[in-house]
């Protein structure tokens, strides 16, 4: 049983804040960088306003009470579970493009087919690998769509090597209507 003299505020409500604001400013840094990274800058600073505060605040609270290891383990837990849920957040907003490369000695005219019925701009290149004839399929797309690549991908060639690489930037052509691959094979096969 707790007696009545316990405090409350230094040995556990403090701990907790501490390591509620090591979360915070931890994800935020997560963020900033993710942000930085894709040349936004202001995002980037906004957040690292925040990081910056919130990461002040929990020095603050340690530095006045170093004769207590629970808030050295309440500040090093924060900055883990930070790391965590920093990745986890940057995973949800899934910012950027990627593209996604297919590596198949298979026919992909039903991959490239499919991917054009989705919306998807193919490119194909034909290359030569150590066992032949190899097919490259490229598909430059938002990262919050990649999963849809990737099942229609599991659904016409489960055995294909791929690849996911992030995009710094991008520029979108000029010619105001795109021939895809889809609509060549689509004639094709007429």
């Amino acid at each position: 049983m707790i007696s009545p003299d316990f405090e409350w505020f230094p040995l556990v409500i403090l701990p907790i804040l501490i390591f509620m604001a090591r979360i915070f400013d931890v994800s935020c840094g997560t963020l900033r960088i993710v942000f930085i990274s894709r040349d936004m800058a202001i995002p980037a600073s906004l957040i690292g306003f925040f990081e910056s505060m919130f990461w002040l605040l929990a020095v603050t609270q340690i530095m006045q009470r170093l004769s207590s290891p629970i808030y050295y383990v309440a500040y090093a837990g924060g900055f883990a579970a930070g790391n965590f849920v920093g990745l986890q957040i940057e995973r949800r907003i899934a910012l950027g493009m990627v593209v996604v490369r297919v590596f198949t000695r298979r026919e992909v005219e039903a991959l490239i087919g499919a991917l054009g019925a989705e919306g998807y701009g193919v490119t194909l290149l034909r290359g030569e690998g150590l066992t032949g004839p190899v097919n490259v399929v490229n598909v430059v797309v938002a990262r919050k769509k990649t999963g849809t690549v990737l099942e229609v991908l599991r659904t016409h060639n489960p055995d294909a090597f791929y690849t996911i690489e992030p995009i710094a930037s991008a520029r979108a052509s000029e010619h105001p209507q795109h021939r895809t691959l889809f609509a060549r094979f689509a004639r094709q096969r007429k």
